[in-house]
């Protein structure tokens, strides 16, 4: 365990794409401006692109969006350490959604959360 996620439910992002895709997975909810960004990075074929997933808006908030994001991340990409939030602010039910994932904090930013995972014995300091 030690990679980050980003996981972002701003539908205006798309200027960032490229810089966060260098830190790690990123997992980007589509609207226009956010889709006009990836495909423009692939069009490149920018080495920053990196593993960037769109997926779509899902029940009509964020918080819904950013609950089946982690759905769909816990299928596909369980070995983070550090999951960072953009576009939506921590909640009762985001937390509990997290900690299904395991003990870990969870930290306001200015644009959302960090929700970073306490390492279980055995498998050493997050990198």
């Amino acid at each position: 365990m030690g990679q980050k996620i980003t996981v972002v439910v701003a539908d205006c992002f798309g200027p960032d794409v490229a810089r966060k895709a260098r830190l790690g997975r990123l997992w980007i909810v589509r609207s226009k401006e956010n889709q006009m960004a990836v495909d423009a990075l692939r069009r490149a074929r920018s080495r920053s692109l990196g593993h960037v997933t769109l997926f779509n808006p899902q029940g009509g908030t964020v918080e819904a969006t950013t609950l089946a994001a982690l759905e769909i991340i816990g299928l596909n990409d369980q070995g983070w350490a550090d999951c960072e939030v953009i576009g939506a602010r921590p909640s009762a039910s985001l937390a509990q959604a997290f900690n299904a994932f395991g003990a870990g904090t969870l930290e306001p930013t200015r644009a959302g959360f960090v929700f970073s995972r306490t390492p279980r014995r055995g498998d050493g300091p997050p990198a």
